[in-house]
């Protein structure tokens, strides 16, 4: 009974990140198709592990450095989570913000001045909240581990 109800736990997810979160989904589908790595599972997710040293989610799609620590995992899950509840408005309320956030020069040197946790963003820290992402670190050691493994 386990197995089937997991099993319909893993068809659920893909289908509706297939429907309600088409464009995100179809866009991680293409960037697991193009990109090299070891591909597998992550909880209800299809991860795979990237040459890239950054994370990305992108509906049902994770992708991750090799040697990303869990919390990495489950924060790039919890963008997952993010797609599965906003569909269609993800990328605009999650996605691109996210990426601005994480990839804008100014916002990265306002961060390291300011001394601003990368994950205190609402983008982040909601992701963090839906994966169960467990802090290890305060603000100057997560921008490190940012750095490392988020994108």
């Amino acid at each position: 009974m386990k197995k089937l109800l997991n099993i319909l736990c893993n068809v659920l997810f893909a289908a509706v990140q297939f429907t309600w979160g088409l464009p995100q989904t179809f866009c991680g589908l293409i960037v697991f198709l193009v990109s090299r790595g070891k591909a597998g599972r992550y909880r209800l997710a299809v991860h795979k592990v990237w040459e890239k040293e950054e994370g990305l989610s992108l509906g049902l799609f994770i992708f991750t450095p090799a040697g990303a620590p869990k919390r990495i995992l489950d924060h790039e899950y919890g963008h997952s989570l993010q797609s599965l509840i906003l569909g269609p408005l993800y990328l605009p309320l999650v996605g691109f913000p996210s990426l601005i956030w994480c990839k804008n020069k100014k916002l990265i040197q306002y961060r390291k001045n300011k001394k601003k946790d990368y994950f205190g963003f609402y983008t982040e820290r909601t992701a963090d909240a839906l994966g169960k992402a467990k802090k290890e670190n305060k603000s100057n050691e997560m921008e490190e581990v940012h750095h490392t493994y988020h994108g």
